[in-house]
């Protein structure tokens, strides 16, 4: 591992500090990514390596390398020893070596490790790493939250970028690295440096062919010569680091368990260390952590035993409702599992919907019976579609996993379970299975599964509430984000109520201005042709039309384009050819798609308003002419399902939430 993810987690993480005072948040998210990795990969051997200092020997041939970088912040600067005695009390190799970088560092090892056939992983946020990869070397991108990783090898590379790693390092030379301020040729981008290397091979090749290329080109190629010389040595990762350790100082035999608990407590991690099982003190609570997870006790319910859960309702402590389906507002429900401290039930939604089963339905519905589990906010729109009214919820672990930590791309709650340590836990996709293989198991493989992911729950939440706590956002949680989430969920129940035979009307009104648009389009060229093809568009435009080309390659651009995104580029040619009817492809198309009732939508049931020729400034969609196809009857067809949470987060008063 490198540091630059270290950079990037004080960027993502809230503010966080020790008892201290001392800033702490990219620690923690260091060491949450450093754990989870741990746990996933299982590393036999491992390394975090630094940066020394600022000046290394690439400034001899480039003083101004890395001269660009804006000041580190004392905030993330004065984290970095917290974090070297951090690693050195969980038992994590760091390597650091005067005149080097990191990326030397974890050169050198890979080129070591190839020699003697040993399987490396390099996780990194910096792409310069590619050119490290192998046959034996993975290098894992890290694109937002550990979970997002990329493995790139060169299969990967060849794929992605058209280049085996080497060239990788011709890459940067031929584009530069702004980061880096390593300069490159100016006006080469990674667009025209791909093309190049694909045409030539390598930054030798490029300079000494430039006689093979035209115009501009050719000369910012020749006048720049040393220019990419210099900024491909500066790229290229040294692999000859003098290193003083050996493999064997990077062996790693899991959490040091005598320092690992005094390490973090040091710095206020109480929620990692009740993760880990450790000791403040030092040592762990090693033989709890290795005792199998009890047997699950979960009663599966029929008719005859309803009375008996109506009797422990009072008992519950977190509940889960499984469902099926992307999206909530038409996902099968499939059981509901309450949960008290010593027993569980299986309720089957066949069940939950009898007239015996009204005492629970009661209970869900009840806003005073506090709820706990895990996207509540999915379980209250399902239910609602069923039929079933849900109130009280109280504690979203799924809803406190994003406010912890925002960039961790799988929430899921076998996600969650795995980073607090809880191995009992299957994936949905193991239990289920996945796409086209996707089924409801049987009854006992079902009610087992659904019970563990109640007991996940029950561990995870007061780990949470813990760490909610140590970051100061336990308020924040309670009294903005599981309130809001409430009222998003009454929104989209809601939805926006229209007037179904004005909207037909609207479309018909459309028809007729596609019908007059298009006549008159097709007058102007003369012709008819296809108006929904770049390519025809583009050879009447510029071939028949004999328009000029305002902008460089406008003509390949209408050839190339294959949506309606670029349709705005006529509008540079109205001045000079008023003819020209405004935005004319994109209000056919649009005008096309609202008369067939395909509008643009993120989710299924959910779509916008049909256009006019006005567009939203800020989102750039058509929006409608009046209100006058809304319908506030209670008689109303849902015309939208969707919610947009940050603007219904504009608003926050001391005396309630307003959303906009």
């Amino acid at each position: 591992m490198e540091t630059t993810l270290f950079t990037g987690r004080f960027f993502a993480m809230p503010p966080l500090t020790n008892a201290s005072g001392q800033q702490t948040n990219a620690v923690y998210g260091f060491t949450t990514m450093l754990l989870r990795l741990i746990d996933e990969h299982k590393p036999t051997h491992m390394m975090v390596a630094f940066d020394a200092g600022k000046e290394t020997f690439r400034h001899a041939d480039f003083q101004e390398y890395k001269g660009k970088r804006e000041k580190t912040p004392p905030e993330l600067s004065g984290q970095f020893p917290l974090l070297k005695e951090l690693l050195q009390g969980l038992g994590v190799a760091q390597f650091e070596i005067g005149g080097y970088e990191a990326d030397d560092i974890i050169g050198t090892i890979t080129r070591l490790a190839d020699e003697e056939g040993r399987k490396v992983m390099v996780v990194s946020g910096d792409k310069d790493m590619l050119q490290l990869a192998s046959e034996h070397v993975t290098i894992a991108m890290v694109r937002k939250g550990v979970t997002d990783i990329e493995p790139y090898g060169p299969a990967q590379i060849q794929e992605r970028y058209g280049l085996t790693p080497s060239q990788i390092i011709d890459l940067k030379g031929l584009m530069g690295d702004a980061s880096d301020n390593i300069p490159g040729i100016p006006g080469v981008g990674e667009k025209t440096a791909l093309k190049l290397l694909h045409e030539f091979g390598s930054v030798e090749q490029v300079l000494a062919r430039s006689g093979e290329l035209k115009g501009k080109m050719k000369e910012k190629i020749e006048e720049n010569a040393d220019s990419a010389i210099l900024s491909k040595k500066l790229a290229t990762i040294f692999r000859e680091v003098p290193l003083e350790q050996t493999p064997d100082d990077m062996k790693f035999n899991g959490l040091n368990q005598e320092t690992a608990g005094p390490a973090l407590a040091k710095l206020g991690f109480k929620s990692l260390l009740e993760r880990l099982k450790l000791d403040a003190g030092g040592g762990a609570h090693a033989q709890e952590a290795a005792q199998p997870q009890a047997e699950v006790r979960v009663t599966v319910v029929d008719e005859q035993r309803l009375s008996e859960v109506a009797g422990a309702l009072d008992e519950i402590k977190v509940m889960h409702v499984e469902t099926h389906g992307d999206n909530p507002h038409h996902a099968d429900v499939i059981a509901l599992v309450l949960a008290g401290d010593e027993q569980q039930y299986y309720i089957p939604f066949e069940l939950l919907t009898s007239e015996a089963a009204e005492p629970i339905r009661i209970w869900l519905a009840d806003s005073a019976i506090p709820k706990r589990g895990y996207d509540l906010h999915r379980i209250d729109l399902a239910l609602h579609w069923q039929g079933i009214a849900f109130a009280g919820a109280a504690f979203d672990v799924h809803l406190a996993a994003y406010l912890l930590d925002p960039t961790e791309s799988n929430q899921t709650l076998s996600g969650l379970a795995a980073k607090y340590g809880l191995s009992f836990l299957e994936s949905d996709d193991d239990v289920f299975g996945k796409g086209a293989k996707w089924k409801v198991p049987e009854t006992e493989v079902l009610s087992n599964h659904l019970a563990r992911k109640c007991e996940a729950i029950a561990e995870i939440l007061p780990l949470q509430e813990r760490e909610l706590t140590d970051n100061e956002m336990l308020p924040l949680f309670h009294e903005l984000e599981m309130p809001l989430s409430r009222i998003l969920a009454d929104m989209e129940k809601q939805g926006i109520a229209v007037n179904e035979e004005a909207l037909k009307e609207l479309g018909r009104e459309f028809e007729e201005q596609i019908a007059k648009l298009v006549t008159e389009i097709y007058e102007i060229a003369g012709m008819e042709f296809n108006l929904n093809s770049p390519k025809q568009l583009g050879e009447i435009l510029f071939v028949k039309l004999q328009l000029p080309v305002i902008k460089k390659d406008e003509n390949r651009l209408f050839h190339r384009c294959g949506s309606t995104r670029k349709a705005g580029a006529l509008s540079r040619y109205r001045p000079a050819y008023p003819s020209i009817p405004h935005d004319c492809k994109a209000a056919v198309h649009l005008c096309r798609r609202a008369a067939q009732g395909n509008l643009p939508s993120n989710r299924e049931g959910s779509y916008v308003l049909p256009p006019d020729h006005r567009r939203n400034r800020t989102t750039q969609q058509p929006i409608p002419e009046s209100s006058e196809h809304s319908d506030p009857s209670g008689g109303r067809t849902k015309a939208s399902q969707g919610v947009c949470p940050f603007r219904a987060r504009l608003v926050h008063s001391g005396g309630g939430l307003f959303a906009d």
